[in-house]
């Protein structure tokens, strides 16, 4: 559907902290099988070993295997040697969810377009986005979390999809080594928000984890770029441009 995108913000301090990711398809590592391929012909053809028909192994992939419990393991979708992993964040603190996400788990905070899997400290989760339409969210709201359709969510390498039946969006996500991509179907009518929240992220620790914020919002150009320093298990600094295929209005 085509919209106007509104940005929400979780309080009117944080407004001027906004910002959001784009959305496209991983191609990086096909290539690199094809050239492959194109190596083991070459060899083939001067009188080497008969080349191996090549076998998808992916479809046996199952990128939800470690999730439950303390796997501490995401289906955030990624490439190999990848800059961005987004995938859906369940909670931002605690053993359980150190890698943002738990299979149990009945809500979804957001969707962060960076992630890691396997480690038992919770740490990344930048730039969280959360579409919704027809809810008018307002500076006074403070909870942006949706029940998840169990039934619905999907996951295979490179790719991960839920659908949110009380914010009305199924939610496709995909990425390429340094772009993260995020498409929303809306299956309502009324306004399209996004929440656009650079103070979320996973959390080893109560204190603070955003030290400094700052972001520049191009209404015109759909665009939102910005730089976020966070202090975690790590001290660190992410700067992003995310790009809206819709126009943007503030809030």
């Amino acid at each position: 559907m085509n919209a106007t995108i509104g940005l929400a913000t979780r309080s009117a301090r944080q407004a001027r902290y906004a910002r959001r990711w784009a959305l496209g398809v991983a191609l990086g590592w096909m290539a690199g099988m094809a050239g492959a391929t194109g190596a083991t012909r070459a060899t083939h053809a001067e009188g080497g070993t008969p080349p191996v028909p090549p076998t998808r192994v992916t479809p046996d992939v199952d990128p939800f295997i470690g999730t439950d419990g303390t796997g501490h393991v995401t289906p955030a979708a990624s490439v190999p040697f990848g800059m961005v992993m987004p995938g859906p964040d369940h909670a931002d603190r605690g053993w359980s969810y150190s890698s943002g996400y738990q299979w149990r788990a009945r809500r979804t905070l957001g969707f962060s377009n960076t992630h890691i899997s396997g480690a038992g400290i919770p740490e990344l989760g930048d730039v969280l986005l959360m579409p919704a339409a027809g809810l008018r969210w307002t500076p006074q709201t403070r909870d942006f979390s949706a029940v998840h359709d169990k039934r619905s969510e999907r996951a295979s390498p490179g790719r991960y999809a839920v659908t949110l039946p009380g914010h009305g969006v199924q939610v496709a996500l995909t990425a390429t080594p340094r772009v993260a991509l995020h498409r929303w179907r809306f299956t309502r009518s009324g306004t399209v928000q996004v929440l656009v929240d650079l103070q979320h992220g996973l959390h080893f620790t109560d204190q603070p984890r955003v030290t400094e914020a700052a972001s520049d919002v191009d209404l015109a150009g759909g665009e939102i770029s910005g730089t976020v320093h966070a202090k975690n298990w790590v001290e660190r600094q992410a700067s992003f441009v995310l790009r809206f295929s819709a126009p943007i209005a503030r809030a």
